[in-house]
């Protein structure tokens, strides 16, 4: 992905934007895996309210983090703001009022989705599977056939490296 983000310039171009960008990717890419352990833990109901408790003190972190900026790294978008809004509308359809205390994560949402080029990356008529598509299905069952039908089928809302080649 960043080699996509560095043809198309979306690494940042200060040295602290790449270090925003640095810093950023890897805290989503956790908190992106620790939603999908918990989806797929067979324990589902019982670790969920724990989840729900913590997840607000993280989402704090992102709300500090991207501050009064526009975009996580400054004023330009760059390939961790992809990332960002895809983690944090999984986690908007896991938990729906999950937002509700940090305007700026809404309006950071909200500016992404109305970006000229959403047109066709939000409406494109084929996407690869996402991990959006877990919300179908977010807990356990016994013989896991929810991993086939939640996890594994084609999502609607395209991946984030579906919208990075998009651009």
């Amino acid at each position: 992905m960043r080699y996509i983000a560095r043809k198309h310039n979306l690494c940042g171009e200060t040295e602290e934007e790449k270090i925003h960008v640095d810093i950023l990717e890897n805290q989503l890419m956790d908190n992106r895996m620790e939603l999908a352990r918990l989806c797929f833990d067979p324990n589902f109901e019982k670790l969920k309210p724990k989840y729900l408790e913590e997840l607000p003190e993280k989402l704090k972190l992102y709300s500090q983090f991207l501050g009064k900026r526009p975009w996580f790294a400054g004023d330009k978008i760059t390939f961790v703001d992809f990332l960002a809004y895809d983690v944090l509308d999984v986690k908007r359809i896991f938990e729906p009022s999950c937002l509700d205390a940090f305007p700026n994560l809404k309006d950071f949402i909200s500016r992404f989705e109305v970006m000229p080029p959403s047109s066709f990356l939000f409406d494109a008529p084929c996407s690869i599977p996402s991990f959006e598509t877990l919300s179908q299905s977010w807990s356990y069952t016994k013989n896991n056939l929810h991993l086939l039908s939640a996890g594994f089928m084609p999502g609607t809302v395209p991946s984030t490296l579906y919208l990075l080649c998009g651009i």
